[in-house]
């Protein structure tokens, strides 16, 4: 892909020209990103990607349920659909009303939809939203040995502050 010839904050729709050596051979692809707040559509959605992160969710969180009830509590559930399937989610938290910084729990993307720049679509709501709602800063956690992720959110402005764990380490960006 070349880069996004559309991004309109206000509704959350994308124009993407992918690039020719895609299949697709210069489509305009629409994605639009969606939030939702239902439980249970947050916990099928949740279940369905457990093994797109390594590792799991499962083996990183002891009760995916409680986790989904969580989010659909306190989160803001991006997602973005292709064909009526979720392709591509985000889990962003931006209540923290004293610190004013926002925190990116999750981003994933469907192996099919990888390289499509989704990852990054996501990214940018998420920090657009985190500003709409008066955050400053918007902090993440990323396992130490992930240096594909590591660079992804260095080439996005964020910038290591910090051991979170003897495994991971926490990201920051001012907004």
């Amino acid at each position: 892909m070349r880069g996004f010839k559309k991004y309109c904050v206000n509704t959350g729709h994308y124009k993407v020209e992918l690039d020719k050596m895609t299949k697709l051979n210069k489509e305009i692809v629409n994605f639009q990103v969606e939030t939702i707040n239902d439980y249970e559509s947050i916990k099928i959605i949740i279940n369905d990607f457990n093994e797109v992160f390594t590792p799991a969710l499962s083996e990183r969180i002891d009760d995916l349920e409680a986790f989904a009830k969580k989010i659909s509590n306190n989160a803001n559930f991006l997602f973005v659909m292709e064909n009526n399937v979720c392709i591509g989610l985000a889990v962003v938290y931006t209540n923290d009303s004293k610190d004013k910084i926002a925190y990116l729990s999750l981003i994933g993307i469907k192996p099919v939809a990888q390289n499509m720049r989704l990852g990054t679509l996501l990214l940018h709501d998420c920090i657009h939203r985190s500003k709409r709602l008066g955050m400053e800063k918007i902090k993440l956690e990323v396992i130490s040995l992930n240096h594909k992720a590591i660079d992804f959110y260095k080439r996005h402005g964020f910038e290591v502050c910090g051991d979170a764990s003897s495994a991971s380490i926490y990201m920051i960006k001012e907004l």
